[in-house]
């Protein structure tokens, strides 16, 4: 019902972006699909950690969700997102390293 994404964010509070396609309904299903997604990030406390962004792609069943359901389904996604956040940090700190010395010393052919 509803797609979460997770992934490092450079703040310290974790942050919430939600997105709800016309396929989810007009624009008054569309905003309250939106403000009960709100509320669940609000009653959320510590689901997630401060440093992640937090994406919802809202999808057409969660039209008719309640704050309770969202968050029962993001805590059923929590060991994934996790995972995933974690996973996204050691990419990111990886493509950070510095390069090996003595790599940028090699001889042009």
């Amino acid at each position: 019902m509803l797609l979460l994404a997770a992934r490092e964010a450079d703040g310290a509070a974790a942050r919430l972006g939600i997105t709800a396609s016309k396929r989810v309904g007009n624009a008054v299903v569309r905003n309250r699909v939106k403000r009960v997604v709100r509320e669940a990030f609000r009653r959320s406390g510590t689901l997630f950690e401060p440093d992640l962004d937090v994406v919802v792609i809202a999808r057409a069943a969660a039209a008719a969700l309640q704050p309770a359901q969202v968050l029962d389904e993001w805590r059923a996604a929590q060991r994934r997102l996790l995972k995933a956040a974690r996973s996204a940090r050691e990419d990111s700190k990886r493509s950070a390293a510095p390069a090996p010395s003595g790599a940028d010393d090699a001889p042009s052919p």
